[in-house]
């Protein structure tokens, strides 16, 4: 059996890519020095 060997830059890739299309769903009200939170349930 193949020993698993996580692809760091392709996970890093990945989530980048889901976060600027997250991003893209959001509001765009963004201030200097604002903090966003977000909440994910049933995840």
């Amino acid at each position: 059996m193949k020993r698993y060997t996580p692809d760091f830059p392709e996970m890093m890739r990945l989530c980048e890519m889901n976060f600027s299309q997250l991003r893209r769903l959001l509001p765009r009200n963004d201030a200097p020095g604002e903090t966003v939170s977000y909440q994910v349930a049933n995840a």
